[in-house]
């Protein structure tokens, strides 16, 4: 069976099926344990996160992730980077 191809509509939908709601137990469950283990491999992990959860995430230790511009700012100001990176 092909694996289907990745278009901006699937990842949105699949972005999307996540975003809305409480996220279920086995996903948090999977989440954590990628996380411990790229904590423990000192890899950076890579979340999604927006201006309401910017803030902790970073706090929790995620290091990377696609944001808008306001997300950004909230980000720059909480670590105090300034840009350029």
């Amino acid at each position: 069976m092909p694996i289907p191809r990745a278009t901006p509509a699937t990842v949105r939908h699949a972005l999307n099926r996540w975003t809305f709601g409480p996220t279920p137990a086995p996903m948090q469950a999977a989440r954590a344990r990628v996380f411990a283990a790229t904590k423990a491999s000192k890899i950076f992990f890579l979340n999604s996160m927006n201006a309401d959860n910017v803030v902790d995430m970073i706090k929790e230790g995620v290091m990377i992730g696609p944001a808008s511009e306001q997300a950004a700012e909230i980000g720059r100001r909480y670590t105090k980077r300034t840009l350029p990176w």
